[in-house]
C-alpha cells in the first residue's frame, strides 16, 4: 500500500514529522520531494508495529511518499519559528467536533497534564498523548503552548514510549506522567524567565498484560534547552520495598528546604519508611467514616493509597541524589484505591496542601476518580473534593510570583464522547488559580479568561458555542437553571438556595450545598462545563456530547437574578482595544 501525501505550499517548514502504523509485514518507508528531487527518507525500524519519523526538508518540500503503513498524524515545522507558530497538522483532515477555547488534540487521545512550566516567556503545557487512537494506548506526550493562556499552538511531539511498547501488542505503558523545573546556567531552580534549560521527570511505565507482577516503574530526567526537543533521558529513581506499585507521576516541588519529586504510590498501613513525615498525625488521614462507593473495588485493610516525597542532594546531578523523606499523605479511609495519582505539594495563601487523584474511587454522586485535597498545617485533619462535577482529573499546577496555576485532565468515564464521529478525543480544563476559601483548598478561572468576558452579547444576538455566563444573586434564595444546550446529555445547571447541582438525564446529580451563592461564572465549548461559585467556594467539570456551531442556552432566572453572556470564541478573536 503507497500513499502520496500533498504538503502545504503556503507554509514554510524544514521539517516533516510523520507517526505511521504499519500494515503487514512488508517494509515501512517514507520519501520526501520537492518536484521530482529526492529531499529526505527515513523507515520503520525492523519488528515495529509504529513510530514517528523525523524527516528534514531544510530547503522545502512538496510530497511525501508511505508505503506499507497507514498515517495517523503528520505535521510541518520550521525549527526557527515553531515556537512561534506552531505545527501544521497535514493528515489528518481537521476533527469535527472540536472544543473552541480548550486544549484538545490535534488528533488521537489526551489525557493528563504534564510539565506544566513558563520557559522564556511562553506557558508550555505537556500532555499524555497517542497519536495512533482515539482510545488510552502507549503514551507519548504531545505538547502545546501559548503567550496568553489563550490561544493555543501544537508543538512537535516531545516524547515517545518505550521501543518495546511500539513492537510488543502484549506490552502497555510509555512515557507516563510528569512534571518541569526551569533552571539557571548554573543548574539551579529559577523563574522560567530567567531559565536555561528546562528539567523534566517523568515515570517510564511498562507492564505486559493484566499482570501485576510485570509491572515496572522507574522516575527518568531528560533537559531541554529549547523547550521543543528532549535531551539525553536517564534513570533517576528506582523502586525500594518501602513503597508499593503504582509508584509514579513525580511533581517536582521547590520550597526553602530543596528540591523534591513528589510521587504518588501505595504504603502498608505501618507505613514502614525510615524517614519522618513532614506532615502531622504521621502523615496519616484518618478518613475511616469516608463511604466506599466503587462497586468493583475490594478495600484492602493493609494497603493506603499515599503520597510520598524524595529530597534531591543539590550537590549532585539531577540523575542521583534522591533520598526518601517519608509519607506525605495516606489516606486510610479509601483501601480501595491503589494510589493517589498526578500528586502534588504546594503552599497555597500560607497554607500547605497535598493534592492528588483517587485512583478507583467513586463518589456518592457517581463522580469516579475525583482529585482531593488534605490540608497539611491546618489544626485539625481536614481533606475535601477540588471539584465537584464529574469529570476532573489528573490536576497539575505551574507555581508563579502571584499566582498557582492549575489544569486537569476533563475525563470522560461515561464515554459521553466516545461516540462521536472524530478522530479526537480528550480536553484539558481551562487553565484555573488556586485560592483558599473556608471551605479548603478551591479554583477560580484565570485572569485571562475571566477578562474574555469584557463585552455581554446584546440579547438575539447570535452566540458561538463556546461563550460564558456571569450571574450576580441579589436575592439569596432566587432560583435559577441554565440549559447550556440543547443537546441531550449536556448537564444543566440548577440553583436554589444554597444547593448547586449539575445534573443530567437518568444520573446521580452532582451537587453541594452552601451557606448562600452569590456570584457564578460558568464557561461552556461545545459540550465542556466548568462551573465556578463564589469565587472558588465550589468548582463543577462535566463533559456531554454537543458539536454545534452556535449556542443553544436557556437561562430561566427569578427576580434577584442578574446575568449576562459572553462570546469567548469571538472575545479570543478580536484584538483587545
Amino acid at each position: 500500500m503507497a500513499i502520496s501525501l500533498t504538503l502545504p505550499a503556503s507554509a514554510a517548514f524544514t521539517r516533516v514529522d510523520v507517526c505511521l502504523e504499519r500494515i503487514g509485514d512488508d517494509a515501512v518507508e517514507v520519501n520526501l520531494f520537492s518536484g521530482d528531487t529526492y529531499v529526505d527518507s527515513a523507515a520503520l525500524r525492523l519488528g515495529a508495529r509504529r513510530g514517528l519519523l523525523r524527516l528534514a526538508c531544510p530547503d522545502g518540500a512538496d510530497r511525501l511518499d508511505v508505503s506499507g503503513a497507514r498515517i495517523a498524524l503528520a505535521y510541518t515545522w520550521d525549527s526557527h519559528r515553531v515556537l512561534a507558530e506552531g505545527v501544521t497538522v497535514v493528515a489528518p483532515a481537521p476533527a469535527v467536533g472540536h472544543a473552541f477555547v480548550h486544549i484538545t488534540p490535534p488528533t488521537g487521545w489526551l489525557n493528563d497534564p504534564n510539565g506544566l512550566s513558563k520557559f522564556r516567556g511562553v506557558y508550555h503545557v505537556f500532555y499524555q498523548y497517542t497519536p495512533y487512537a482515539a482510545h488510552w494506548d502507549s503514551m507519548h506526550w504531545g505538547h502545546a503552548v501559548s503567550d496568553d493562556l489563550v490561544h493555543w499552538r501544537h508543538l512537535p511531539i516531545f516524547l515517545e514510549p518505550q521501543p518495546e511498547l511500539l513492537e510488543d501488542t502484549a506490552l502497555s505503558g510509555g512515557a507516563f506522567s510528569g512534571s518541569a523545573l526551569p533552571l539557571d546556567a548554573a543548574g539551579r531552580p529559577c523563574s522560567g524567565d530567567d531559565a536555561e534549560t528546562l528539567l523534566v521527570a517523568l515515570t517510564r511505565h511498562v507492564q505486559n498484560g493484566a499482570d501485576p507482577d510485570s509491572l515496572v516503574e522507574i522516575q527518568t530526567v531528560l533537559q531541554t534547552t529549547d523547550g521543543i526537543l528532549p535531551g539525553p533521558e536517564v534513570t533517576a529513581l528506582t523502586r525500594d520495598d518501602a513503597v508499593g506499585r503504582d509508584w509514579r507521576d513525580p511533581k517536582l516541588v521547590v520550597d526553602e528546604v530543596g528540591v523534591h519529586m513528589i510521587l504518588a504510590t501505595h504504603v502498608d498501613r505501618e507505613c514502614p519508611t525510615e524517614a519522618t513525615s513532614r506532615t502531622p498525625g504521621d502523615g496519616v488521614f484518618t478518613l475511616a467514616a469516608l463511604p466506599h462507593h466503587d462497586p468493583g473495588g475490594e478495600p484492602d485493610p493493609n494497603r493506603l493509597p499515599a503520597i510520598v516525597s524524595y529530597l534531591h542532594d543539590d550537590e549532585r546531578e539531577w540523575s542521583e541524589g534522591w533520598s526518601p523523606e517519608g509519607v506525605v499523605v495516606a489516606d486510610a479511609g479509601i483501601s480501595e484505591s491503589s494510589t493517589i495519582e498526578c500528586p502534588d505539594v504546594l503552599t497555597v495563601s500560607g497554607r500547605r496542601f497535598a493534592v492528588g487523584g483517587i485512583m478507583h474511587y467513586r463518589r456518592p454522586s457517581g463522580a469516579f476518580q475525583p482529585v482531593r485535597w488534605y490540608d497539611l498545617d491546618g489544626p485539625e485533619t481536614r481533606a475535601g473534593w477540588i471539584d465537584e462535577g464529574d469529570s476532573f482529573y489528573a490536576v497539575q499546577t505551574l507555581v508563579e510570583d502571584d499566582r498557582i496555576l492549575a489544569w486537569g485532565w476533563l475525563a470522560d468515564w461515561c464515554y459521553r464522547r466516545g461516540t462521536l464521529d472524530h478522530l479526537n478525543q480528550g480536553v484539558l480544563s481551562l487553565p484555573r488559580e488556586l485560592v483558599v476559601t473556608d471551605r479548603g483548598l478551591g479554583m477560580v478561572p484565570a485572569r485571562e479568561i475571566r477578562a474574555l468576558m469584557r463585552e455581554a452579547v446584546p440579547a438575539g444576538q447570535a452566540c458561538a458555542n463556546a461563550y460564558a455566563l456571569r450571574m450576580s444573586f441579589d436575592d439569596e434564595a432566587a432560583p435559577v437553571t441554565v440549559a447550556f444546550s440543547e443537546a441531550d446529555d449536556v448537564p444543566v445547571l440548577r440553583i436554589v438556595g444554597g444547593v448547586v447541582e449539575l445534573a443530567r438525564p437518568n444520573a446521580t446529580p452532582c451537587r453541594v450545598e452552601l451557606d448562600r451563592i452569590h456570584r457564578v461564572e460558568a464557561f461552556y465549548d461545545r459540550g465542556v462545563v466548568e462551573v465556578f461559585i463564589n469565587d472558588g467556594e465550589a468548582t463543577f467539570s462535566c463533559l456531554g456530547d454537543d458539536r454545534a456551531e452556535t449556542a443553544r442556552v436557556r437561562v430561566d432566572a427569578a427576580p434577584g437574578v442578574s446575568w449576562e453572556l459572553f462570546d469567548l470564541r469571538r472575545a479570543a478573536e478580536s484584538p483587545r482595544s
